[in-house]
């Protein structure tokens, strides 16, 4: 066991798996000599069990546990059926997109990072809504007062006293433009907005691969064709597919994670090859990214919610976006911004005329802005909001 548990320390695959593989020697020398062996029936499952329990011990021990979480979403997050994954304690307890525009489901808080709030809005109230990944959520900043989504607050409280502005950081770390059209449409629209602010583009220049797009696995999932899944009235099935639910009662194990990432790593480095195993799909291709962005576009007008598009800062030294990728994602948003007349603030651009990277994002991690880069996120931002007028009160 000992064995076992140190090697789940060191390395969670490779050493784990090859144990795994040395202990299953015994299981042959019972079977070899399993005629001399009292109650060899029940000896065989017994060893198995013992094998494969500590070797799950041995993954879920050290810092390797949060590499091999369900669906790889970290400590802080529980996988979700129709999200993927969600922060942990987000969403009240019982939630489904059934239960939206329920009594009940009215005064229950979601827990957002900027605290929590209900679906209902007193009267004359401004609603606003970051979104986006890790940035709009403000990923290494400790205090939410220094996220831009808060300083936003700060400045629409100081220009405009007379008026009754509530801000939420509606933004999840990792999310695409595709998870932020699903939160949106199965949760964020029942909390009636008035101004959406998309903060995004980097997540989505992050190339993931796999058997199927992202819009696939909602579909196998739900059960639900996401292509219409904004102009349906949510009903999804009570329950999973039978694939599906195992694969989620699958997931809960570190081993069968490690499998999963183990296997994948092979395939992925056959290169072509890869294409024989169905693994080298791009889960979120561009075509994709865009149609999601035009249902966005579609359906926070069919709510009546204006939008602005905010390109995020992006700095070069983030290795997992390659440039090509970056540029692509970048001109689909200006393109759909341009095409179904969005506003659209160029932030990116803006800062990389100004400052420094180094200036702008976290000391040990390129992919995020600091404090200091937030604040200037959070000026560029409000003098567009000014400019454009998107936060005159709304017709009555």
């Amino acid at each position: 066991m000992g064995i076992w548990l140190l090697s789940g320390c060191r390395e969670p695959l490779m050493l784990n798996l090859a144990l795994w593989l040395g202990g299953c020697l015994p299981l042959l020398l019972i079977f070899k000599y399993r005629k001399n062996i009292p109650f060899i029936g029940l000896l065989g499952p017994t060893a198995f069990m013992i094998l494969f329990v500590a070797v799950e011990i041995g993954f879920r021990v050290g810092p390797f546990n949060s590499r091999l979480q369900p669906l790889s979403v970290g400590r802080d997050f529980v996988a979700h059926r129709y999200f993927f994954w969600a922060p942990k304690d987000m969403l009240p307890k019982g939630w489904t997109p059934e239960t939206n525009g329920k009594p009940a489901a009215e005064d229950q808080a979601v827990n957002f990072r900027s605290g929590p709030a209900t679906m209902k809005k007193a009267p004359g109230v401004f609603r606003i809504i970051t979104m986006g990944g890790s940035n709009a959520w403000g990923h290494g900043i400790d205090r939410y007062e220094d996220t831009f989504t808060a300083l936003l607050d700060q400045m629409t409280k100081k220009e405009f006293p007379d008026r009754n502005f509530e801000w939420i950081a509606g933004g999840v770390k990792a999310f695409r433009v595709f998870h932020n059209l699903i939160i949106y449409k199965l949760l964020l629209r029942h909390f009636h907005p008035d101004l959406i602010i998309f903060y995004s583009n980097v997540n989505d220049g992050v190339i993931t691969h796999g058997p199927y797009t992202y819009h696939e696995l909602f579909t196998m999932r739900t059960g639900v064709d996401i292509t219409k899944l904004w102009i349906s009235e949510n009903r999804f099935p009570k329950k999973e597919s039978l694939i599906s639910a195992a694969q989620s009662g699958m997931r809960r194990l570190r081993t069968y994670n490690a499998l999963v990432q183990w296997i994948r790593g092979v395939r992925e480095s056959r290169g072509g090859a890869g294409d024989v195993f169905n693994v080298s799909k791009d889960a979120n291709p561009p075509d994709q990214i865009e149609a999601n962005l035009r249902a966005f576009v579609e359906i926070t007008r069919k709510d009546g919610v204006r939008l602005l598009f905010a390109d995020a800062y992006q700095s070069p030294e983030i290795t997992e976006v390659p440039a090509s990728r970056a540029s692509e994602v970048q001109a689909i948003m200006k393109k759909v911004a341009r095409e179904m007349d969005v506003p659209f603030l160029p932030v990116n651009d803006i800062l990389h005329a100004r400052y420094e990277p180094s200036a702008l994002t976290l000391s040990d991690d390129a992919g995020h802005i600091n404090a200091f880069g937030n604040e200037q996120a959070a000026k560029i931002i409000f003098n567009k909001l000014v400019e454009d007028d998107l936060l005159s009160a709304p017709a009555q």
